[in-house]
């Protein structure tokens, strides 16, 4: 058994059985309706944040960049090389590129103790790092 804390829906179940004993037709379809109302938040449609549109337009970028110029790249190169990044932190396109990479859309390789990205098409080939 866990410590798991019950959620609302998970509690609206819980009184459900037990007013299903109780007799009480009315108090189930209010349970009924709560628990279709918790449903329609949680897979409401959300409009992206500001931050968010921003940071495809950075992903765009990169995996622009990484197409051209065919080579793996470290988050510092990229900070170096694409333009308008030369503000953006190591922890923020490393952020990005790690999406990228769980997305499928690059590829990740750590060589050493480097992590580098690169387009799907390049070969990291990991002598040349080292």
């Amino acid at each position: 058994m866990t410590n798991k804390k019950p959620t609302k829906k998970m509690n609206y179940e819980a009184i459900k059985e037990l007013l299903a004993n109780a007799n009480r037709p009315d108090l189930i379809d209010f349970c009924d309706h709560e628990i279709e109302l918790l449903d329609n938040r949680n897979s409401a449609e959300r409009k992206p944040t500001a931050t968010q549109i921003a940071n495809a337009d950075h992903k765009t970028a990169i995996v622009a960049y990484l197409a051209n110029v065919a080579v793996a790249k470290t988050v510092t190169d990229l900070i170096k090389e694409v333009d308008g990044f030369a503000d953006f932190s190591n922890q923020k396109v490393s952020a990005l590129c790690n999406a990228l990479a769980k997305d499928g859309k690059i590829q990740r390789a750590v060589v050493g103790r480097k992590t580098y990205f690169a387009d799907n098409a390049v070969t990291i080939d990991k002598k040349d790092k080292e």
